[in-house]
């Protein structure tokens, strides 16, 4: 994964979807731990290993992780407390792409880069 800030700065003002963070696994890479906000609908996962946090576009099977610049801002700034639509073209600013499992066993390095 790209090695991307772990701001806390915005973290605390998003409406998480849960009260725990959905913990994944994710090929090539081990356990990820990924939280919705209800609010913005922005997604981010954590590297357990590392705890560095990353902004994702989720698909039906992996994460695409966003560039540095989308993950660093959304890090940053304060939950917008709805979907803006500047975020559909942050969306599109993906980097790499991470296929997930719920099962520890099935984490394979199968990365692919966008």
């Amino acid at each position: 994964m790209i090695d991307t800030c772990g701001s806390d700065e915005g973290w605390n003002d998003h409406r998480w979807s849960g009260p725990r963070p959905r913990r994944l696994y994710v090929e090539g890479n081990g356990p990820m731990l990924h939280q919705h906000c209800l609010r913005c609908g922005r997604d981010f996962i954590r590297d357990q290993s590392s705890n560095r946090r990353f902004a994702v576009f989720v698909s039906a099977i992996s994460f695409h992780q966003l560039n540095r610049r989308v993950t660093a801002r959304w890090l940053r700034e304060r939950c917008p407390g709805e979907r803006p639509p500047s975020d559909d073209a942050d969306r599109k600013e993906r980097v790499a792409e991470f296929f997930v499992s719920e099962d520890e066993r099935t984490h394979l390095d199968s990365r692919r880069v966008a």
